[in-house]
């Protein structure tokens, strides 16, 4: 996305479910007073960690893949890896190889 962000001189603009927790609610307001320039460029960002961040979460013994479950496809441009359930669902945003960047 950033790539593309560049080729075609555009604004990404990603949310998160925090933005409506009162430091994010704040820092909207001091930038819309004016106290935060607004185009000021963020280069970095990534998602916080949990409790299992950098940890693959790989089960001890592979398991079979739920039928009508396209594994191969969930894994996109991501590392082949052993189906896992914990690889799946909620879990995949501490994985860095399906969610956020080192």
């Amino acid at each position: 996305m950033s790539d593309a962000v560049k080729k075609y001189e555009r604004v990404l603009q990603t949310g998160s479910q925090q933005r409506s927790g009162s430091n994010f609610r704040r820092a909207c307001e001091l930038v819309r007073n004016g106290r935060i320039a607004s185009s000021t460029p963020c280069a970095w960002a990534c998602q916080p960690g949990g409790p299992t961040t950098g940890n693959p979460l790989i089960a001890k013994k592979p398991e079979k893949v739920p039928e009508g479950f396209e594994y191969d496809l969930w894994l996109g441009p991501a590392p082949k890896a052993e189906y896992a359930p914990a690889r799946c669902h909620v879990n995949f945003r501490w994985i860095y190889d399906y969610s956020a960047d080192r």
